[in-house]
Parts: C-alpha cells; sequence; structure tokens
C-alpha cells in the first residue's frame, strides 16, 4: 500500500473511530467493541467488499440420484483453487457444455447424462438461485495504526455531529415501522432533518483522546461485569 492509500486508510479508520465514540456518547454503542476496533474491521470489511472476489463456488443437491454436485469458477492467478480442489480427492469432473463436443475420454452416453443432470439442477435459474454459495475474498489491507496517527485523522466537529445525526434520524424511522434499508433511504433522502439533527449536536460534541480509542462502551464493560 502505498503513501496515498495509507492516508486514505488512515482516514476513513479515523472517521469510523469517531463515529462509534460519539455515537456511544450521545445515541448508543454500534457494538460491544472499542471504538479503534470497530473502525479497523468496519474499513477492512468495506476493502474487501468493495474487491472483485476471487472464486466462487456453487454447491447443488440433486434429489433425483442423491448427489452433490458443485460448480467452480476460479479467478485465481494461475488458477489455483482448481488445483486444490481437484487435489482434495472428494470430487470428480462432471462438467458440460452445450456448445461443443464431448472431451475424448467422455462418451456420448455420459455426455447426455451430465446435460440431463446440469439441466435437472439449474433449469433456467442462475446457479446462485438453486444452490448455496460459497466465496473466497481477497485478503484485506494490513491496518496497523497508533492512536496517535488516528487522533490527528479526526474528522471535523461538523462531520462528527453529522454523522451521529445520521444515526438519529435512521432510529427514528425505524421506531416508525420502516424497515432499515427504507430508514437508511428515507434518512439520505430527508436532509433537513439531519441538517437540523446536526446544528442541535454540534455544542455537545467532545474532543476525543487515545484512550477514547480503545474503551470498549459503557453499556459493553457493564455487561461484562459481575455483581
Amino acid at each position: 500500500m502505498g503513501a496515498a492509500g495509507a492516508e486514505l486508510v488512515a482516514r476513513a479508520t479515523a472517521t469510523e473511530a469517531a463515529r462509534a465514540v460519539d455515537a456511544a456518547r450521545l445515541h448508543r454503542p454500534l457494538n460491544d467493541m472499542s471504538p479503534l476496533r470497530h473502525a479497523i474491521d468496519s474499513v477492512r470489511r468495506d476493502w474487501t467488499d468493495r474487491q472483485r472476489h476471487d472464486c466462487d463456488v456453487v454447491f447443488l443437491a440433486d434429489h433425483a440420484d442423491g448427489r452433490r454436485y458443485a460448480l467452480l469458477y476460479d479467478r485465481t492467478a494461475g488458477h489455483a483453487m482448481t488445483g486444490i480442489w481437484e487435489g482434495l480427492g472428494v470430487a470428480e469432473p462432471w462438467s458440460y457444455w452445450n456448445n461443443t463436443d464431448p472431451p475424448d475420454d467422455v462418451d456420448t452416453t455420459e455426455w447426455e447424462l451430465r446435460r440431463r443432470t446440469w439441466d435437472r439442477l439449474l433449469g433456467n435459474d442462475p446457479p446462485a438461485a438453486r444452490g448455496l454459495t460459497w466465496r473466497l475474498h481477497p485478503a484485506g489491507p494490513p491496518i496497523v495504526l497508533s492512536r496517535d496517527t488516528i487522533i490527528e485523522h479526526l474528522p471535523a466537529e461538523r462531520e462528527r455531529a453529522a454523522a451521529v445525526a445520521l444515526l438519529l434520524v435512521i432510529d427514528d424511522l425505524l421506531g416508525q415501522g420502516l424497515t432499515a434499508p427504507d430508514a437508511l433511504t428515507q434518512a439520505l433522502l430527508g436532509r433537513d432533518r439531519v441538517a437540523d439533527r446536526t446544528e442541535a449536536l454540534l455544542g455537545r460534541i467532545e474532543p476525543i483522546n487515545a484512550d477514547d480509542l480503545t474503551t470498549a462502551p459503557v453499556s459493553a464493560r457493564q455487561d461484562t461485569m459481575g455483581p
């Protein structure tokens, strides 16, 4: 990761850490993790979700013959996952294409059986609609940031207030019976409501120090305390 990438990761991590701290102070904890742990996990997960995944395996069960089948979509370098899959010794090839002749080691009878199998398993649906998909993502970027680095990259007061204001508006909409996706959409479209909440919060945004980043929310710490 170059200097520009490291700067983006630091800013994104600091922004999410500040959101966690402010949410716990002014609304409710986002989860039971420390703000820094939450921020690192969130940034790494977001980075991973944006990358093209390396490999898919779709598992399908055939109730007609009682066997299990799998479709492997391998985009790893040198088709490494295909080699690993074949090396397991737990599966036999059962591929079929309707636009080619059968391979030399497959006779026409078996080729027809393969066609019938995949027609039965998939019909006209995409494989993911019929089976269970396992997906391999590339590893997320290493995120090693000091608390001082996070403090240096914290967002401005107004940006911090706006992040909490959005959470408040979303929770208001959830309380009115909206689903989570609809509440998020309405909150993003209702800029006036978020702006009003932001203005009300500006005077309540407090400084964040290094210890705030590694301290779990009060409610989470109380949950783990004995009598």
